[in-house]
């Protein structure tokens, strides 16, 4: 009888350890299949830059930097917004992405034909204070003749529903100016691409918050810049691994590289 009740006891102790195993299993199984978007660099990233007013990086090779006479470009960046009107990215007279207005919108703007001030451009409707958030800028003159099909901006992953205004140009200008970053704004991990990315590459990329090899993404890549993760930033440089070449600035602080990212 003896004998009976512990074989008995044997194999509901089996059981139970089966079953219990199982349910582990199918737990790790579901928060597999539940990710969150990693932060950006999917976990290798460590600094941000928070550049104050007139506080620049200028690019120092501007011709491999910039798309003028393309009909694409894609811009993406993570930006921090502190309230405060100001362009991020710019090259006067040709595009100009991410200006925060005084209601706290992103803008991206396409110039107007003949290197003219920007007329032309998507403001998204979201009030972008305060956190981390991924913006995308797509501008391709070939999609079609309206501004819809030709430029567009996504925040978080998301097409965004803003309002367009003036007649986006079919091809950027090639105009003299100096693609820079500036400030007041928290800024990481920016991409300049000539080529205009899909909807559905943009989520990809906002879902690994930033991919270590940018080229298995873009295939026309002339910006990735780490904001003080890559080897060599410092306040003076930014470190470019795209096709151009690096950022300078003789007015950014050290203080101005901080541990604050996505």
């Amino acid at each position: 009888m003896k004998a009976k009740l512990s074989l008995l006891l044997s194999s509901f102790v089996l059981a139970a350890a089966c079953c219990a195993s199982q349910g582990h299993r199918s737990s790790r199984l579901h928060s597999q299949n539940n990710k969150t978007p990693q932060a950006a660099g999917g976990g290798y990233n460590t600094y941000s830059i928070a550049p104050e007013v007139a506080e620049t990086y200028i690019a120092t090779d501007e011709d491999a930097l910039e798309c003028d006479g393309e009909d694409e470009l894609t811009f993406c960046v993570w930006l921090k917004n502190n309230g405060t009107n100001a362009f991020i990215f710019s090259k006067t007279q040709s595009w100009r992405v991410f200006h925060f207005d005084s209601n706290d919108n992103v803008i991206f703007y396409i110039d107007s034909a003949g290197c003219t001030p920007a007329t032309n451009y998507v403001q998204s409707g979201n009030d972008l204070t305060g956190d981390w958030h991924h913006v995308c800028g797509v501008f391709d003159g070939d999609a079609g003749p309206t501004n819809d099909d030709r430029i567009k901006l996504y925040v978080d992953g998301a097409s965004s529903t803003g309002i367009d205004f003036g007649t986006v140009p079919a091809t950027l200008d090639d105009c003299a100016s100096n693609l820079t970053i500036a400030g007041p704004a928290g800024i990481d991990e920016a991409y300049v691409s000539c080529e205009a990315l899909s909807a559905a590459q943009i989520l990809d990329i906002y879902n690994s918050g930033s991919p270590e090899d940018s080229t298995s993404v873009f295939s026309d890549l002339r910006v990735h810049v780490r904001m003080g993760d890559a080897e060599g930033d410092s306040e003076t440089t930014l470190v470019n691994s795209g096709a151009g070449g690096n950022f300078t600035s003789s007015t950014v602080d050290a203080d101005d590289i901080v541990e604050d990212v996505p």
